[in-house]
C-alpha cells in the first residue's frame, strides 16, 4: 500500500488577484476556502481561497464576486480565475469592486480530503463586504449569491490524466 498526501487548506503565499503588483490570474486545482480573522471586514473575517498549483499551494484573498463564484466550484476541480477589472459602484462614495472570470475544467479533477472547504458561506448576510488585510482596497457591496451544493462529487482522475496535468502545470 502506498500513502499519498491529500491537498489541504494551507498556502505557501497569499495575494489579491488583480491588486497592483500582484498576479492577474491564478490557475490550479481549487482546494477550498478558509476563514481568516480580519478586523477591517464588516464580518470580522475574510476568505482565503486555496489553489494547488505546480508551484505549491497559493491563497487568493476573497472578494464578494470571487467568493460567490467559487462557492459553486467542486473542490478538486481545475480552476482558472482571471481579474477582469473593476465594476463601478451604484452607491455614492463607494470604491469600485473587483471583477473576476472563473473558469473550470470539470473533466480534470483531483481527490481532496473531507473537510468543510467553504466554511459557513451561507451565514453571510446581504451587507457582506470584503477588504484586504491592509485595507488599501475596500471592496464594493455586490449582491451576494449563496453557495450551491455540487450536484455530485468530483471523480478521481486516472494516473494517465494526472500525469498529463502535471506536465501541463510544469510548462
Amino acid at each position: 500500500m502506498a500513502f499519498k498526501t491529500l491537498p489541504n487548506l494551507t498556502a505557501d503565499k497569499a495575494f489579491t488577484i488583480g491588486k497592483s503588483g500582484e498576479p492577474e490570474h491564478v490557475e490550479g486545482y481549487y482546494i477550498g476556502a478558509k476563514k481568516i480573522p480580519n478586523d477591517m471586514s464588516k464580518t470580522g473575517t475574510s476568505l482565503l481561497h486555496i489553489f494547488q498549483t505546480a508551484n505549491g499551494n497559493v491563497g487568493a484573498w476573497g472578494k464578494v464576486s470571487l467568493d460567490s463564484q467559487l462557492a459553486g466550484v467542486t473542490p478538486g476541480t481545475m480552476t482558472r480565475v482571471t481579474f477582469t477589472g473593476f465594476v463601478k459602484s451604484n452607491k455614492p462614495g463607494r470604491k469600485p469592486a473587483y471583477s473576476y472570470l472563473v473558469e473550470i475544467d470539470d473533466s480534470n479533477t483531483i481527490a481532496v480530503s473531507n473537510f468543510n472547504s467553504t466554511q459557513n458561506l451561507a451565514d453571510a448576510d446581504e451587507e457582506y463586504e470584503e477588504s484586504d488585510l491592509d485595507a488599501s482596497t475596500a471592496a464594493d457591496e455586490v449582491e451576494y449569491t449563496p453557495p450551491v451544493a455540487p450536484k455530485q462529487a468530483a471523480r478521481t482522475p486516472s494516473a494517465e490524466e494526472q500525469a498529463a496535468v502535471r506536465s501541463l502545470l510544469k510548462r
